[in-house]
């Protein structure tokens, strides 16, 4: 009453109406999700090492086995323990073995020597290229002894084929290293047979053509035939019975990491 005015009070009043969905949308934290994400792609890269892992033994293991069938053939021992290291072989849980007549063979090998005199060829006769121990008939053929070698074993030996299977020492890229240590035991048992039987060893090296020069390929497969011929050395094959060669690079096998090689072929005396 004691300002000038007109003493009243105003009000305003209204609403609001909402078409749809009243309320607040909550985010949502997406932490946990990423954090999940991130353990699943390094549990996925784990697992791909140890199947890289796994891979590396099998192919080491396959190749062991393939190298220990070269030296049971080199043996002669491949008929009575080939079945041991035969990947797809059958065993007795998978049904009826192949009948392979070995019984039948070996009493034809009987019968159709039964007069040799139980020496072997490799104790008794010097067998070398050119000049065996066949002796020969008035018209040209030759004539089978007891404890002699064959005509057909003499034209194989002739042709200059090696004795079973060549075997393989593979290496390192662009090194004179071998992959797998375990390769040594190849190296053991071909001096121990190369002794025994005074056979002669062709050591052919190697390389990778895909990868380096013509040059650098060349003084590499002649460093790997020089490290195999100077372990064998050490087992006690006599220098005179080796002989040395080198390919340079090759394109000659799948994988590529397979011409990364040095080949070790059994000879009769040369």
């Amino acid at each position: 009453p004691n300002r000038l005015g007109d003493h009243m009070i105003a009000l305003t009043a209204g609403f609001t109406f909402h078409l749809g969905k009243t309320g607040w949308k909550r985010a949502v934290d997406a932490t946990p999700y990423i954090r999940q994400n991130e353990w699943l792609v390094d549990y996925a890269n784990l697992q791909t090492q140890r199947n890289r892992r796994y891979e590396e033994l099998h192919d080491r293991n396959r190749r062991t086995l393939a190298e220990l069938k070269k030296i049971l053939e080199i043996e002669g021992l491949l008929d009575k323990y080939g079945h041991l290291i035969n990947e797809d072989g059958i065993d007795s849980h998978q049904g009826y073995p192949r009948n392979n007549y070995s019984g039948l063979n070996s009493l034809r090998a009987r019968l159709r020597n039964r007069h040799w005199d139980g020496i072997s060829p490799l104790d008794s006769v010097s067998i070398g290229y050119g000049n065996t121990s066949a002796e020969y008939g008035d018209n040209g053929g030759t004539s089978e002894k007891p404890g002699k070698i064959v005509s057909g074993e003499i034209e194989l030996i002739q042709a200059g084929n090696c004795i079973g299977s060549p075997v393989y020492f593979f290496f390192n890229l662009n090194t004179a290293h071998l992959t797998d240590a375990s390769q040594m035991l190849n190296l053991d048992e071909l001096a121990r047979v190369a002794k025994k039987h005074g056979l002669s060893v062709r050591v052919t090296g190697a390389a990778d053509s895909s990868t380096g020069t013509p040059v650098l390929n060349g003084s590499l497969s002649a460093s790997r035939t020089d490290y195999i011929v100077a372990e064998l050395e050490k087992r006690g094959v006599p220098t005179e019975r080796i002989v040395k060669a080198s390919r340079g690079g090759i394109a000659d096998h799948v994988p590529v990491e397979a011409n990364r090689h040095t080949k070790v072929e059994l000879f009769f005396k040369m």
